[in-house]
């Protein structure tokens, strides 16, 4: 591997990047991505495992998001590591660190894959949800997931309905996307005075969500769909930005 090694040190030491640190890079790529070839090492990849490592992000990450691109969204052997940079790097602009999206993308894109290629903006929808509340990705991923089935969607429903003296349909919310579900449950908490209701139905109605408490419940209440909307345009830019520009640690927004 030392001409490798070499190769991306000249590459990327300007921007702070050891002969140490590109070894690194490439061992993390040879124990994390199945389509490494140590016969034909992609320069592009190493170097990019190697600057997102100096961002914060643990090679192993970084080589399990690129995996997650390749084998499960389609990406080329030659192109999975510009995608997964521009996940990961989304969420800059809007204070998201990349070692936050990288632990949220590595645990939950596999998750949302049965959106096919939406999945992708889903998840980039979850990240704005979770800046918009302050609540983690795990715990949103948690509250959508009560309509993944017409048993736990007709459970959820009820129990909101019955407290709330909303008329959420469970078969609706079965047939949203993750963040639709959000934004429904967030407005209907909202709209039905949930802040101002008593402590027993408070405490039944975040449990009825799987929260582990009722500050989280009106985080989700509380949260502004417009903050949302601009969150996820300003990640839209970012996203195309580092699909269209090579990655430097000298970029204003990284």
């Amino acid at each position: 591997y030392l001409s490798a090694i070499m190769s991306v040190y000249r590459s990327t030491a300007m921007a702070g990047v050891t002969m140490e640190q590109a070894g690194e890079a490439i061992a993390d790529l040879a124990n994390g991505y199945s389509s490494f070839n140590p016969a034909d090492i992609n320069k592009g990849m190493v170097e990019n495992v190697a600057l997102l490592k100096k961002l914060g992000v643990s090679g192993s990450q970084a080589a399990g998001v690129m995996e997650t691109m390749h084998k499960v969204f389609g990406e080329t052997k030659e192109s999975a590591d510009e995608a997964a940079v521009a996940v990961i790097g989304m969420g800059m602009k809007i204070g998201i660190s990349t070692k936050k999206m990288a632990a949220d993308a590595e645990k939950h894109l596999g998750t949302l894959a049965f959106h096919g290629e939406q999945a992708i903006e889903v998840f980039q929808g979850m990240a704005a949800a979770a800046k918009a509340t302050g609540l983690e990705m795990d715990t949103l991923m948690g509250v959508a997931s009560k309509f993944d089935t017409f048993a736990d969607a007709a459970d959820t429903a009820a129990k909101l309905n019955s407290v709330l003296g909303t008329q959420i349909d469970a078969m609706m919310g079965i047939n949203m996307l993750e963040t639709d579900r959000l934004k429904m449950i967030s407005s209907e908490l909202a709209s039905s005075g949930f802040q101002y209701m008593d402590k027993y139905t408070q405490l039944y109605v975040a449990q009825s969500l799987g929260l582990k408490d009722v500050g989280a419940a009106l985080k989700l209440a509380k949260m502004n769909a417009d903050d949302w909307d601009q969150y996820m345009a300003d990640m839209d830019a970012e996203k195309e930005r580092l699909e269209s520009e090579p990655m430097s640690l000298d970029s204003p927004e990284l």
